[in-house]
């Protein structure tokens, strides 16, 4: 039975990595059950990154993919949909009906990728309650 290798990271691919999906330091932190400060540590590189967070931050990513590329196929294919609408606060991203949890910047950044894989498409706040 062969097993996958683990997968390694350096704190310059971590922090890339964690700033293109739009993770802070405190989100991924909580997320992690780590300090911040230990975060901050992984992306300057004063410690190394444990394999089990490069996994977990390659699962981030994976899922960001498919989420970005799911919104993608949804907004070329219904126009009538448009525009895409994202949350404004944190309150609202931690309570998005759509993939609950999520940071506010990681809801800009997907929506920022989704508008380059659609042309045209625009954003729009959710109106207010």
């Amino acid at each position: 039975m062969q097993t996958e290798a683990p997968i390694m990271m350096n704190s310059a691919t971590f922090r890339a990595t964690r700033e293109f999906l739009g993770l802070s330091d405190s989100w991924l932190a909580d997320h992690l059950g780590v300090s911040p400060r230990t975060v901050r540590k992984w992306g300057t590189g004063e410690s190394p990154v444990p394999v089990s967070v490069a996994e977990e931050l390659t699962v981030l990513a994976d899922r960001t993919a498919r989420v970005v590329e799911r919104y993608a196929e949804h907004f070329r294919e219904r126009e009538d949909r448009w525009p895409m609408t994202i949350p404004r606060t944190l309150d609202q991203g931690h309570q998005w009906h759509h993939d609950p949890g999520m940071p506010v910047d990681w809801w800009r950044n997907l929506a920022a990728r989704v508008c380059e894989r659609v042309p045209g498409l625009w954003l729009e706040w959710p109106e207010a309650a």
